[in-house]
């Protein structure tokens, strides 16, 4: 499908710093930005996808978007240093974005990856699902009893308007294959998900040092 790349300031810096590429996402990184100081300039990269709702595949991967952030980001910044930053998939595209440019002889300073679990083999085991459930129980106590109970009995479930741009997302994540990334990257984890411990499979891939900061709260807090 086609689709319109969109690139908003999220904050204008007041120093000449390499600015702060925040992808697959604008409004959720405003927060973000406001702690980095008034100095930082901070982008959000967000490429609008034409789905077909009635369709439940679609042929977009991660590289073919990463392709297209990369554009984007490159028309407003055409060398580096580079920062990126992406949260859940947008990881998975900033991964990307940091290979391609590796191979157009860029430099990265900076990647990012805020809660971004890996496809394939790195989904949790029976053993580490209940070492997480052990752990947020003597953590959190009965409100992480409850909160379990209420996702049992009232799950969430997307409207059926958005079904299409869940496939995509899905299948993006699914189909994408990480190779090993030379380079350094920091990773954020959110620890009341059960994906928390697998997300250390990062260092397999991360060849040039992974630094991993835990933070408490959801993917999407």
């Amino acid at each position: 499908p086609s689709a319109q790349t969109t690139l908003v300031t999220i904050q204008q810096g007041s120093s000449s710093k390499p600015p702060l590429f925040c992808l697959y996402g604008i409004f959720l990184y405003y927060d973000l930005a406001r702690h980095l100081g008034a100095e930082q300039t901070v982008y959000g990269v967000y490429v609008e996808e034409e789905v077909n709702t009635t369709s439940s595949t679609s042929s977009v991967s991660i590289a073919e978007l990463a392709t297209r952030y990369l554009q984007e980001i490159r028309s407003h910044q055409p060398v580096g240093p580079y920062l990126l930053a992406g949260e859940s998939l947008g990881g998975l595209v900033a991964f990307e974005i940091a290979q391609q440019l590796r191979l157009q002889g860029e430099e990265v300073s900076l990647l990012c990856l805020l809660d971004s679990t890996i496809p394939g083999k790195y989904k949790p085991s029976f053993t580490q699902r209940l070492d997480f459930h052990v752990k947020s129980l003597l953590r959190r106590g009965m409100p992480y009893v409850l909160e379990r109970i209420q996702s049992r009995i009232q799950p969430v479930t997307p409207p059926s308007d958005l079904d299409g741009r869940f496939a995509f997302r899905d299948y993006a994540f699914h189909s994408y294959t990480p190779q090993p990334y030379p380079g350094k990257a920091v990773l954020f984890r959110a620890m009341d998900e059960s994906h928390f411990s697998t997300l250390k499979g990062w260092k397999d891939l991360v060849l040039g040092g992974l630094d991993i900061h835990d933070l408490p709260g959801t993917h999407f807090s």
